[in-house]
């Protein structure tokens, strides 16, 4: 199924669902403790479960866009620099874990948890709506480094060109 992805729509594009799918996702997670919603059910069996299917989906999407983005990093970066560039990507992740915990510590320390969720899925939406155009300029900036001879009809035909 992934290849056939892959092919029909382009890791630009997939990248570009995933992030907006989880980015709802996140916002749809801010709904389900509300009041309205758990006076719905006489326990809280059914909201749980919702919530645990939603938080799987966005595990399986989080894995394709971690998956895609190494692909991207592994086509796009020469690979003389592959170990000073994935440091510098290693030493940047590392230090916004712990900036990102305190912000929304803070915000959960003050604002209501569901909010919180709402502004951190609405920024992720709007980020993504932003820079939609560079995501989907990723399949031509692989073509280019990259180029496959267009009469490969597979993987291995595809293999044989010198790179």
């Amino acid at each position: 199924l992934s290849p056939w992805l892959l092919k029909k729509a382009g890791l630009g594009k997939i990248l570009k669902v995933c992030f907006i799918v989880v980015s709802i996702l996140v916002i749809l997670i801010s709904i389900i403790p509300a009041n309205f919603l758990l006076e719905l059910f006489t326990t809280n069996f059914v909201p749980y479960a919702v919530l645990l299917a939603i938080c799987f989906i966005v595990g399986i999407l989080i894995t394709w866009i971690n998956i895609a983005f190494m692909t991207i990093f592994n086509h796009i970066v020469p690979l003389e620099a592959m170990g000073r560039t994935s440091s510098v990507l290693n030493l940047l992740v590392t230090i916004l874990i712990p900036i990102g915990q305190i912000s929304f510590g803070f915000l959960y320390d003050n604002i209501a948890a569901s909010y919180v969720f709402i502004i951190g899925g609405s920024l992720m939406l709007l980020t993504i709506l932003l820079y939609q155009r560079r995501l989907l300029e990723v399949d031509k900036l692989i073509g280019e480094k990259h180029d496959v001879p267009k009469e490969a009809s597979n993987l291995e035909e595809a293999m044989e060109g010198d790179y």
